[in-house]
């Protein structure tokens, strides 16, 4: 999950460069297709041993002047949320069985956003000395001490993890003018190198090589072509156009609009060769410049797609249709209703699927084997 101050200033950059093309911002085969329907899901996806015993859970109290925000998931159990308290940013653990909380961090100044690498042994934290500049500091998890720490020249900053190696990141640092710059972050190395994008939202495709959707500046449209960079630069899937495109350790998902109905959104997901996993296609919704993305999150070890789907496509303004969250394997393309009901809002759900959160302060909890959904956060 990502800041809501982050993802406001990366709209507006976005209006400001393309017009239109503010689908990109929006919070890494064999085709199901709808025509103009929606799929038909089964209720029989094949869980792991972990997802067959009752969930259980521990509500988290929390001071409301005090929560800022939660940071994402520790491991299977414990998230990490951050406070203000007493004038210093608190970082703790949670423990969602047990109800344990830990005090992690305690820093000094404001925390901008924060986010905990892909494979849950580092933590990014975004601090702001000056209205230009980025502070970042990466800490490892398991000591939580400070591995990494540089000052970058920006008014805001983007950042992706390599998912095979994480001691590298991409970094774009945007310009009080809007302008952008994009750095390689090496933590190992402890260096900072500077690269060159004609785009600034870049995507890890493997430990080497980069994707990104690379919109006419000159011209505003709603979709655009995946351009993949290594030794050269070349054009993927030709005559194709998309919408959104996201990357997960050896994973790539693109979003476009459906060849067979415009209603429809139709999901790839290929390896980091680019060979074809999963297509499926569901209802998505209408903006004045596009298509709304919808809310998502990935499941590593259940190869486990979370989405939450409209049940009909329509005016995103308008609609009124509901949204169901579904749980969809790319391994044995088998799909789930999880929740008949549930709002559209952000998803984070823990390493093993038995949990999500769900809410723009992800303040409610679903228990996906139970399939159930309560309060997560309890304001005092």
């Amino acid at each position: 999950m990502r800041n809501t101050r982050l993802w406001m200033t990366l709209c507006i950059f976005i209006i400001l460069l393309t017009g239109c093309q503010t689908g990109q911002l929006e919070e890494k085969q064999r085709s199901i297709t709808l025509h103009g329907s929606r799929p038909e899901v089964a209720n029989n996806l094949q869980k792991s041993p972990a997802m067959e015993n009752s969930t259980t859970f521990m509500p988290l109290e929390v001071d409301q002047q005090s929560f800022r925000f939660i940071i994402g998931w520790l491991n299977n159990e414990e998230i990490l949320l951050y406070e203000s308290i007493d004038g210093k940013s608190v970082v703790s653990s949670y423990n969602v069985k047990t109800g344990e909380k830990l005090e992690r961090l305690s820093l000094a100044q404001s925390i901008i956003t924060a986010e905990i690498s892909p494979a849950k042994e580092q933590l990014l934290i975004h601090t702001a000395p000056s209205a230009y500049e980025a502070q970042i500091n990466i800490y490892q998890l398991d000591t939580w001490e400070s591995i990494y720490e540089t000052t970058i020249e920006s008014a805001e900053i983007s950042y992706e993890w390599n998912g095979n190696d994480e001691s590298k990141l991409i970094v774009t640092a945007f310009y009080q003018d809007w302008s952008f710059a994009t750095f390689l972050l090496n933590t190992d190395e402890k260096e900072m190198q500077q690269m060159q994008f004609p785009q600034p939202f870049i995507l890890w495709l493997n430990d080497t090589d980069f994707v990104y959707l690379n919109w006419d500046t000159d011209s505003p449209s709603t979709t655009a072509p995946v351009v993949r960079k290594g030794d050269r630069e070349e054009e993927l899937f030709p005559n194709k156009q998309f919408y959104h495109l996201f990357s997960w350790k050896n994973v790539m998902m693109t979003i476009s609009v459906s060849e067979e109905d415009e209603d429809s959104a139709e999901f790839q997901f290929l390896d980091s060769e680019l060979h074809p996993l999963y297509t499926f296609e569901i209802p998505h919704l209408r903006k004045y410049s596009g298509w709304q993305i919808p809310y998502f999150d990935w499941v590593p070890t259940e190869t486990t797609f979370m989405v939450i789907e409209p049940n009909t496509s329509g005016l995103s303004d308008e609609y009124a249709g509901g949204f169901r969250l579904v749980a969809r394997n790319i391994a044995n393309e088998q799909s789930e209703v999880i929740m008949e009901s549930i709002d559209n809002a952000p998803l984070s759900c823990s390493p093993d699927g038995k949990y999500c959160l769900v809410g723009y302060q992800l303040e409610q909890i679903v228990l996906v084997h139970d399939k159930e959904m309560k309060e997560f956060l309890l304001f005092k």
